[in-house]
């Protein structure tokens, strides 16, 4: 199954929608061998995981989650853990990973938009000028030359520069800089790795997010259990009881006295919830 979903979609498919479909056959496939035969478990506990770094990585070009991080996941469910995401990703990825792992729905674009995968709703948590000011350096980046803006975002605007003889890079310093004066006073922050850079409404972040997705889907505030692996996360990680980062975080976030695993990626999401469950997940 997963071998063919993959022939499949590199012989139909551009690159940008190659890498959603192979990423979409790994799911399939994690769903069926790993998570179908769950039965709903009484909620005992609730949780919250990051995307990049921890439940997925993307080292053969697209996002997926490893046997390791689906057994942790796996064991999550089992225990009665309600879990959601809370990324930088966008909205659709969300909702991807919701329904086909059975998720209660997740914050996206850094805290921007919430998903209710219950009652399938979304909710915009960007203020009107923020919104205002996100559309503007759209059309600031979209004009500018060598520049592409990544149109799967709609909550945060995320552009980059691509190259034919390599991976697309992130913008250049005096760009961003430029952008960012010609939509003052309006308060935007700037979220840059080494393949894009993203352009966030200053007012949002993932605990907000967190904190308005539990009122929807009514959750305490607190959450049981925490993982995430940068600065990003830490208004989630500190909202935990149980917070965890993998040995990939960056320093920020150990410094910030959140418990760093041995293990990075994966196998620190693994690590984690063993330690959450007091035994290994699968066992």
């Amino acid at each position: 199954m997963l071998v063919a979903g993959i022939r499949d979609a590199v012989a139909t498919a551009g690159a940008q929608q190659a890498r959603r479909q192979l990423s979409r056959a790994v799911q399939d496939y994690v769903q069926t061998v790993f998570l179908g035969d769950l039965k709903p478990a009484p909620v005992v506990a609730r949780g919250a995981i990051d995307l990049d770094g921890v439940l997925e990585r993307d080292p053969l070009g697209f996002p997926y989650l490893t046997p390791v991080a689906a057994l942790a996941l796996r064991a999550l469910l089992a225990h009665g853990t309600e879990v959601v995401l809370a990324t930088g990703r966008s909205l659709s990825h969300v909702l991807d990973r919701s329904e086909t792992y059975g998720l209660a729905g997740g914050v996206a674009e850094y805290g921007s938009v919430i998903y209710d995968q219950r009652r399938g709703r979304t909710r915009l948590l960007v203020p009107p000028d923020e919104w205002e000011a996100l559309a503007r350096v759209r059309r600031l980046l979209a004009a500018e030359p060598g520049v592409e803006v990544d149109a799967g975002y709609t909550y945060v605007v995320r552009g980059y520069e691509p190259r034919d003889d390599g991976p697309r890079r992130s913008l250049r310093g005096d760009l961003v800089d430029a952008v960012l004066d010609a939509v003052r006073p309006a308060q935007l922050r700037v979220s840059a790795a080494s393949t894009q850079t993203d352009f966030v409404a200053g007012s949002v972040h993932k605990g907000l997010g967190l904190i308005a997705l539990a009122e929807e889907l009514g959750w305490p505030t607190g959450l049981d259990f925490a993982i995430g692996d940068s600065v990003e996360d830490l208004p989630m990680l500190r909202m935990a009881a149980h917070p965890f980062a993998p040995a990939n975080a960056e320093p920020g976030v150990g410094e910030a006295g959140i418990p760093v695993m041995a293990g990075g990626f994966q196998h620190g999401f693994a690590e984690a919830v063993a330690e959450f469950l007091n035994h290994p997940p699968g066992s």
